[in-house]
């Protein structure tokens, strides 16, 4: 077990392990095996990145005020291609979804 601390130093006894929290020095038990997969996507380079504009008020949701740039929808259509693999492979069982750049 990791060492605690309590105002009186490091506990080293079962009973101060015990009062602690357990056997298992107050860590909970581990997390069971999830079995979802999450998949992050950023949007492609957007003219507002490029003005250096934080466009994330609410009503500019669904907006194309600020659409992608020519470079944005290149990092789009690569990014898509590698989700698709990700996923596929995740489907597939072979692990595909390594987490890297998406």
């Amino acid at each position: 077990n990791p060492a605690r601390l309590n105002s009186n130093g490091p506990l080293g006894s079962a009973a101060e392990t015990a009062e602690a929290g357990g056997a298992r020095g107050g860590i909970p038990p581990p997390l069971p095996d999830l079995k979802n997969h999450y998949y992050l996507l950023r949007h492609g380079q957007s003219t507002a990145n490029v003005a250096g504009i934080i466009s994330s008020a609410r009503s500019l949701a669904g907006s194309d005020r600020h659409g992608l740039t020519l470079l944005g929808i290149e990092q789009s259509r690569g990014s898509a291609g590698r989700l698709v693999d990700a996923i596929a492979g995740d489907l597939a069982g072979d692990g595909g979804g390594d987490g890297g750049d998406a």
